[in-house]
């Protein structure tokens, strides 16, 4: 696993997006004050993958690493396993006092896609320790180093050790080996077991049994060629047999046909009706003529007379005319009287009028001459006098003078005199118009009479025309009545051919239904003609000499037909004696199906015959493959039983252990300026060899802190320099280490030795990342990342 690419927001003291690129280093530094979040871009490292820290030691305080005052954290690595490049992502909300979030593992295709890989937190873990090939706790010891953890592998139990360099060495490999054998030898075991019940089941493919069927095949062989030979003629005969019984049954079915042509009871009867019922028809057809010509004559005669309306109007119009003039002169007379009613209420009207006039001047008069008596009226007591226009201190008392009394009430009189005959004149104008009018309309009336027997104006030549009229219509009704009698007569006669026709279809049809029937059934009987008796007869004759023709025809079938039998039976019967003899059974005892049994027989025969050689052979493979499968099963049964114990993987992982013993011991020789090596006892404890105190052995669990760093940072080196060559398949990948310790514990001297040994892994094509606080140790290092109040910058040497 080789970082590439990390990006953290809200994680930690790194509140803001920061992002750091590790694509073209191979050797780097995180520096910076304490607390300014180095450590904390190795916990974001190791979250993004495993979504633990190691300093927690527990997934559920995961909530820790959100920023004071945010609500969630993300981080997002991408990183390189081999040649594959992935990016895994975790996301961390603090929702009402809980905490939840995402996690995303993508594979990140060449052209730039991504394939997801795991997409649920649950699912996330097992997936990249899959890709990885290491739990948490054993990258926190393998590739990130963090801080207080370097002497833990120094320091484990020998079964946790073993674990680990199990999972990293890929020694279980030799445990699934030989379980894998032991299945082998199982299954070949199987295998040898089930080929020898097969072989059991082909034990009756001997040489004798192959003989005797192949015998058989050649025996059914020549019967089917003699079946074969004797086809032709009995097909030849079978074919005559069935002309044969196709002309007795063809002579059956005609004769059953002939037998249904009866002749229809009475024809000559229907044959007579007919003829009579058409010459009846034709006589009432000519008869209704007849009519109907009177008929179209008479009413030619009506449309010729005059109208008879125009002639009652004409007759009602000169009875009306006298009465009219009397009606006339009387009204005359009325508007003469109404018109001198009308001068004379005229008169009246002007002479009220005029006297009214009169009345009038003279009440004026009276009121002139006394002017006193009206101003009273006006005095108001208190108020002025309209005349003098002093105060008016009592008003008198008014008395109407007699001579003003008496003009207003003469004018009064007048007024009603007046009104009396305007209403009269009103009365009388009234009278005069209604009169005038009516006369008007008795004008009009005479006027339209006169009109109407314009063309008539003799009375009794009107009589006469009327009366010519008359006897005119009366012709026309009886000439119709005649019409229709003849038509009815007519229609009854239609009615008679109608059934007499209808009667003689039915026989028509009948003759037409028994002739086609002897058609479809291939006989030729005579051609209809246009005499219905005549056809039954000739039909009816024919009918019996063809029964006595098929007759004949059908004996001398039957005789032939018994004959073919006979020679068929024969045919057959010697055939079918020498297949019995041969074993084959027969169930039709025919030709056909005495070659249809040869032919099953004899597929049988040859499928009998190829099974024995199919298990010939088979047998000879069977024997080869439990020859075979009884090598495999000695090979993998040896291989399970030298693996079945744990002895070789104790074996593989002491010579390992060893190994990395060897190597750490070289790199502490060194770090320890030749002070210390390392070692480990019988127990598989590590140990340190004093070489400053005559070799003293001592548990490593003696050595100071500055000691102990030294030795787990040997041994951590070596772990990871050594893990490719020892794993029987290469190992995991660990193609970066990231150490998060503090150096400021070593001494100038150790500090160079460390710094040169961490130098040599950056030039072998392994990522190295250092934390550290030691400026000496930080300019080392070609490039650094500088981590401060949250931020990252990049420096270079």
């Amino acid at each position: 696993m080789r970082p590439v690419h990390l990006q953290l927001e809200g994680f930690g003291v790194f509140r803001a997006p920061v992002e750091l690129s590790f694509d073209d280093v191979d050797y780097f530094a995180l520096v910076g004050p304490t607390g300014a979040g180095k450590s904390t871009i190795i916990d974001a490292l190791c979250f993004a993958l495993y979504g633990s820290i190691p300093r927690y030691d527990d997934e559920r305080l995961v909530g820790r690493v959100v920023s004071l005052g945010s609500q969630q954290a993300k981080v997002s690595l991408t990183f390189d396993v081999g040649d594959a490049r992935y990016r895994a992502t975790r996301v961390v909300r603090l929702q009402k006092g809980r905490t939840g979030g995402d996690a995303l593992l993508e594979r990140v295709l060449a052209d730039g896609t991504t394939e997801v890989l795991a997409g649920k937190k649950s699912e996330m873990k097992g997936a990249v320790e899959r890709l990885l090939g290491l739990s948490f706790a054993h990258f926190t010891k393998c590739i990130v180093l963090p801080q207080g953890e370097f002497a833990r592998f120094l320091h484990d139990e020998p079964a946790k050790r073993r674990d680990l360099l199990v999972r990293l060495l890929e020694l279980d490999v030799y445990d699934r080996v030989g379980q894998l054998a032991r299945e082998r030898a199982k299954e070949a075991a199987g295998a040898i077991e089930l080929e020898n019940r097969q072989l059991e089941e082909l034990a009756f493919a001997t040489g004798d049994a192959r003989a005797a069927a192949e015998l058989r095949v050649a025996q059914l062989r020549e019967i089917y060629t003699a079946v074969d030979a004797a086809r032709a003629d009995d097909e030849a005969d079978a074919a005559a047999i069935a002309e044969q019984g196709a002309r007795i049954t063809t002579a059956a079915a005609h004769t059953e046909v002939l037998l249904c042509v009866v002749v229809p009871t009475g024809i000559d009867d229907i044959a007579a009706g007919i003829e009579q019922a058409r010459a009846a028809l034709d006589a009432a057809v000519e008869a209704h003529a007849h009519a109907s010509a009177a008929m179209v004559e008479a009413e030619a005669r009506v449309e010729a007379s005059p109208d008879p309306a125009q002639l009652l109007r004409a007759r009602d119009a000169h009875a009306a005319l006298a009465a009219l003039a009397a009606r006339i002169a009387d009204v005359e007379h009325r508007v003469a009287a109404a018109s001198d009613e009308l001068a004379r209420t005229a008169a009246l009207v002007a002479g009220a009028q005029e006297l009214l006039a009169d009345r009038q001047r003279a009440v004026d008069a009276a009121h002139d001459a006394h002017r006193a008596h009206v101003l009273r009226s006006h005095l108001v007591a208190g108020e002025p006098c309209p005349v003098c226009e002093q105060a008016v201190a009592t008003v008198p008392k008014r008395r109407k003078p007699a001579a003003l009394t008496k003009t207003e009430t003469e004018l009064d009189e007048a007024r009603n005199l007046l009104e009396g005959a305007q209403k009269a004149h009103g009365v009388a104008t009234a009278a005069h118009v209604a009169s005038v009018t009516t006369r008007t309309e008795l004008v009009e009336q005479h006027t339209r009479l006169h009109e109407a027997f314009a063309e008539h104006p003799d009375p009794a030549v009107v009589a006469a025309a009327i009366a010519d009229a008359e006897q005119r219509r009366g012709e026309l009704v009886t000439a119709r009545t005649a019409d229709r009698a003849a038509a009815a007569t007519e229609a009854e006669a239609r009615t008679r051919r109608r059934t007499a026709d209808e009667r003689a279809d039915r026989v028509r049809l009948e003759f037409a239904s028994q002739r086609d029937t002897l058609l479809r059934a291939g006989l030729d009987p005579p051609a209809p003609t246009s005499e219905l008796a005549t056809d039954w007869t000739a039909l009816a004759d024919w009918s019996e000499g063809a029964g006595a023709n098929l007759e004949t025809g059908a004996t001398e079938a039957r005789l032939a037909l018994d004959a073919l039998r006979a020679r068929r039976a024969v045919r057959a019967d010697q055939l079918i004696d020498r297949a019995r003899a041969a074993g084959v059974a027969i169930g039709d005892p025919t030709l056909q199906g005495l070659r249809d049994a040869v032919i099953e027989n004899g597929t049988n025969a040859r499928n009998d015959l190829l099974r024995i050689d199919d298990a010939i052979e088979r047998a000879s493979k069977l024997r080869e493959q439990v020859d075979a499968a009884r090598a495999d099963h000695d090979v993998a049964r040896l291989l399970g039983e030298l693996l079945r114990s744990n002895r070789f993987e104790r074996w593989m992982l002491t010579e390992a252990l060893d190994v990395l013993v060897d190597a750490a011991s070289k790199t502490l020789y060194a770090l320890s300026q030749g002070r210390y090596s390392l070692g480990s006892n019988d127990d598989e404890e590590f140990v340190v060899v004093d070489h400053g105190n005559a070799d003293e052995t001592r548990s490593v669990r003696t050595l100071s802190g500055g000691e102990t760093f030294q030795a787990s940072l040997a041994l951590s080196l070596a772990l990871s320099d050594q893990l490719a060559s020892l794993s029987t398949a290469g190992g995991s990948k660990l193609d970066s280490i990231l150490l998060d310790e503090g150096f400021g514990s070593l001494d100038a001297d150790t500090l160079d030795a460390v710094a040169s040994t961490i130098e040599a892994l950056g030039t072998e094509g392994r990522m190295v990342g250092l934390v550290t606080h030691v400026p000496a140790l930080a300019e080392r290092v070609p490039v650094r990342f500088r981590v401060a109040a949250g931020a990252v910058t990049r420096e270079e040497s």
